[in-house]
């Protein structure tokens, strides 16, 4: 009862929660706390970067999905002749869809972050040496294109415009 909370301790009951795949490295960070051995810090990198690959390929996936429901939902109406606010069906479906894709690139920083703070605790004496996430930041911090979130989020607000502009196109 009087202990104090940490992120850590949020993370730990969400994923228990939610069932995330990620509860192999919930349980290494509860044991963790005892012994964070260098064995425990790598398995739980290992296992959140395979969650963090894995929710980047849904995004994608939840683009291309987005895509394609909003085309074949246009040819669809096109080829029923149908007319009037019909044709904007597509633009809730898109802000549905793009919310979701926030969501799992919020997931994807959290990790990441996560992820920074177990490489320093793996090379605690070796400076030089950086894991792999510091050092993507470190060298893709000028290159917006580079980022997840940047090229995610001009793709939503494309396909938003689209939904938005194509039904007055096509609609005649």
């Amino acid at each position: 009862a009087g202990e104090q909370r940490t992120p850590l301790d949020w993370q730990v009951r969400r994923a228990k929660i939610v069932g995330s795949p990620a509860s192999r490295a919930v349980e290494c960070a509860m044991s963790s706390r005892a012994t964070a051995s260098a064995d425990d810090s790598l398995e739980m990198y290992k296992t959140l970067h395979d969650e963090r690959v894995s929710l980047a390929e849904e995004t994608r996936k939840l683009e291309v999905l987005a895509v394609t429901a909003v085309a074949a939902l246009y040819a669809w109406l096109a080829t029923n002749h149908v007319h009037g606010k019909l044709w904007y069906i597509g633009t809730p479906l898109v802000i549905l869809a793009s919310f979701r894709a926030l969501v799992l690139g919020e997931r994807i920083l959290i990790i990441k972050d996560y992820l920074i703070t177990l490489e320093s605790h793996l090379f605690p004496e070796e400076p030089k040496v950086l894991g792999y996430e510091q050092y993507y930041v470190n060298h893709t911090s000028d290159k917006w294109y580079m980022h997840l979130r940047y090229t995610a989020g001009v793709i939503w607000f494309f396909l938003f415009i689209v939904t938005l502009l194509a039904p007055c196109i096509l609609d005649k």
